[in-house]
């Protein structure tokens, strides 16, 4: 697993009466299963993805909203969500179907 630095991004509408600053955080993990035997590669998956950690916006006429995330908080979420697309064949899943009669 691997989390990248702290990737800050600017935007200024063209008008230039909107400004909106972003701080996202990027996350990226792989796995593989071995055959113990043999040492053949089984199965192999990556999953990756990127989060805002904070955000704010702001208009010409004052008006604007600001969010934050604890990193240490989210971090957690950010393990969970790459562990979840890494593995999903290996989840439990229900499914229900209407079935015509």
């Amino acid at each position: 697993m691997e989390l990248s630095e702290i990737q800050p991004d600017v935007k200024l509408s063209a008008d230039l009466s909107a400004l909106t600053a972003e701080v996202k955080i990027g996350g990226k993990m792989s796995g593989k299963l071995w055959d113990s035997a043999n040492g053949a590669t089984i199965w192999t998956n990556s999953s990756w993805g990127s989060w805002p950690m904070a955000k704010i916006n702001l208009t010409e006429g004052g008006a604007g909203s600001f969010s934050y995330r604890n990193p240490s908080e989210k971090r957690n979420h950010i393990i969970m969500s790459l562990v979840r697309a890494l593995n999903g064949e290996f989840w439990s899943t229900y499914e229900t179907r209407k079935v015509e009669e």
